[in-house]
């Protein structure tokens, strides 16, 4: 969960200063409309999107006025594409952070059996 909020966090923080381009990143989706690389911003693009559909059409004047959801909805669809790179890194360092913060697996029984075993042999 950590890992997901820094990421979405990180995107957020991308489009909404304008580091990363929001139009060139959903172009490469493939879904840009006419292949021109006209200039728009994020809020452009999404009020745009929106009017096009009917399911969203009733949402893209709500969108105009705060334009900061236009940018947290782009960066959710971009944090969506990076699930398959971030699977294998929780993976390796889940068991890290886990040590580091004191949880330890608890032991089976047979290791605790073999633990009591040589503290009686000695």
């Amino acid at each position: 969960l950590s890992l997901y909020t820094a990421t979405l966090g990180l995107f957020f923080v991308g489009v909404d200063s304008g580091m990363l381009d929001p139009v060139r990143m959903m172009s490469m989706l493939g879904s840009a409309t006419d292949g021109s690389m006209e200039t728009k911003d994020t809020l452009d693009y999404v009020v745009e999107w929106m009017k096009h559909h009917t399911w969203s059409q009733g949402m893209a004047p709500f969108i105009e006025r705060n334009p900061h959801f236009a940018n947290f909805a782009v960066s959710w669809i971009a944090v969506k594409f990076t699930e398959p790179l971030r699977l294998p890194v929780s993976l390796y360092i889940t068991p890290g952070v886990a040590r580091y913060i004191g949880k330890q697996p608890a032991p089976d029984e047979e290791e605790e059996q073999e633990t009591e075993e040589n503290q009686t042999t000695t």
